[in-house]
């Protein structure tokens, strides 16, 4: 199990490195609908090969038919594409424009650049909040923290004069 576990992270970080790459990869599912048109493909052939002795209007009317079949299928197929398109982007701004605040805020901190008296932003209303919210909990009680022992720090600076 060690050994599949290695292999998933290895393409994990080789090709999925990112949130967005994740959601594009969404995309991959897209191939499929190709595979349909094949099949409209090897179909119409085999009809073709039918009635292959039938009647020039007989014929005219499959063909028509297998033509409106393709149109309808290219139709559905670019709309599949844009609404894939559309929730990738739309996902992709939902999850990752908070995690990049986030991580931007704590990129501060860690640099010492950051004000831990800042609040990281509430702006989604789902576990990307709730994050959030716990940090905001978190460095509330630091500050908490902090300020006790500045004020048992004045204190005892006082006591030692």
């Amino acid at each position: 199990m060690s050994t599949f576990r290695e292999i998933y992270e290895s393409i994990e970080k080789t090709f999925w490195n990112s949130l967005t790459k994740k959601l594009f990869s969404f995309l991959f599912l897209f191939v499929l609908n190709g595979a349909y048109l094949l099949v409209w493909h090897d179909r119409r052939a085999a009809v073709e090969a039918v009635v292959a002795g039938a009647a020039p209007e007989t014929l005219a009317a499959v063909a028509a038919a297998f033509d409106a079949g393709l149109y309808a299928m290219l139709g559905l197929t670019v709309l599949a594409l844009c609404m894939m398109l559309a929730q990738i982007l739309y996902l992709r701004h939902l999850i990752v424009r908070p995690i990049r605040v986030i991580t931007t805020i704590f990129d501060e901190i860690a640099r010492g650049e950051g004000d831990l008296s800042r609040d990281l932003p509430l702006t989604t209303h789902d576990e990307l909040r709730e994050l959030a919210a716990s940090y905001n909990r978190f460095a509330a009680k630091m500050r908490e923290i902090i300020g006790k022992v500045r004020t048992m720090s004045v204190s005892i600076a006082r006591r030692c004069r």
